[in-house]
């Protein structure tokens, strides 16, 4: 985790923080600021769908 000059801290996302980040997502939802879906996705879907990964070899 680190702290920025103003106290702000930041860490990376892991699957501990799903119930956190889903339910800040379901705000955005809620106030259509998110997305056009009608639910927060599952932590599955979120996390590949925002994860850089390595590109699949054939």
């Amino acid at each position: 985790m680190s702290t920025t000059e103003n106290g702000v801290r930041s860490a990376p996302r892991r699957a501990e923080h799903a119930e956190q980040v889903l339910a800040i997502h379901q705000l955005g939802v809620d106030e259509g600021n998110a997305t056009v879906e009608a639910t927060a996705p599952t932590w599955q879907a979120l996390d590949m769908a925002t994860t850089r990964r390595p590109p699949r070899r054939p």
